[in-house]
């Protein structure tokens, strides 16, 4: 199925499982909407081409997915009279490839060109994006919600699973899959424990949403080699794909290679 074909067989399938709710479609090949929600079917279409799914595992994929998002919608749409005192512990960040965030009203952060930061407030279900009219209405600046997602996000960090290896490859890597793994390369204890571990500077790579790597820049050749071509492939391949580019951490903070 082309990425449209893909769409409007969801829609057929949305349609007839929960009349109830209002899926409509939208001249975006990978966008339909509910409401006011713009949905994107960019990760589910990705899941269906890479795992080259049957048709009956694509519809129940395609259901289980919806079943899931028709309650996170109804969280989210309770999620947006949350006062700043209610909304301020749930706030956390997150990466988005800048297409993506440039497309949405939800304030963001330049990191890359590739990538920026957005704001999102963690929900039982799933996250809400932070909007303009959510900062204007808690009357708080950019910078302190900045600072309070990095640093609930850091909070929220403490005790999870880092896998780690000594020798002469050394590495970190952290796939918790709770939907902050790549973002955790934004709070400085992640940055610190790297150094410690693998010597500054050391180099990073976030190909996706859900998992993170920092490695020693003494690692052998043949390590460099695989690791770059394994990053790459994650990020042509996997869900929430983010960028295939390789970072440098010193204490001073995170640059791309290029610009290290």
């Amino acid at each position: 199925m082309t990425p449209e074909q893909y769409k409007q067989h969801v829609l057929t399938l949305l349609r007839a499982a929960f009349p109830e709710s209002s899926f409509e479609d939208s001249p975006d090949p990978f966008i339909i909407t509910c409401g006011d929600a713009q949905i994107g079917l960019q990760n589910l279409y990705s899941v269906y081409t890479g795992q080259r799914l049957e048709a009956p595992e694509r519809d129940a994929h395609i259901h289980e997915h919806f079943s899931n998002l028709i309650e996170t919608l109804r969280e989210r749409q309770h999620a947006e009279s949350l006062t700043w005192e209610e909304a301020r512990d749930k706030l956390r960040v997150q990466f988005s490839r800048t297409e993506i965030a440039s497309g949405m009203p939800v304030l963001s952060y330049a990191f890359t060109d590739e990538l920026s930061v957005v704001l999102v407030l963690d929900l039982p279900r799933a996250y809400s994006f932070v909007r303009h009219a959510d900062r204007e209405r808690w009357n708080v600046t950019e910078e302190v919600l900045y600072e309070q997602a990095v640093s609930n996000l850091e909070a929220a960090s403490v005790g999870i699973e880092i896998h780690g290896t000594e020798g002469p490859d050394r590495l970190l890597a952290i796939q918790t899959m709770d939907g902050y793994d790549a973002a955790r390369l934004l709070t400085p204890g992640l940055r610190q424990l790297a150094i410690e571990h693998l010597g500054e500077p050391c180099s990073a790579a976030i190909p996706n949403r859900d998992f993170i790597i920092l490695w020693s820049r003494s690692n052998t050749k043949e390590f460099q080699g695989f690791v770059r071509e394994k990053v790459a492939q994650d990020f042509a391949s996997q869900p929430y794909p983010l960028t295939s580019a390789i970072f440098v951490v010193t204490g001073e903070g995170v640059k791309t290679e290029s610009n290290a």
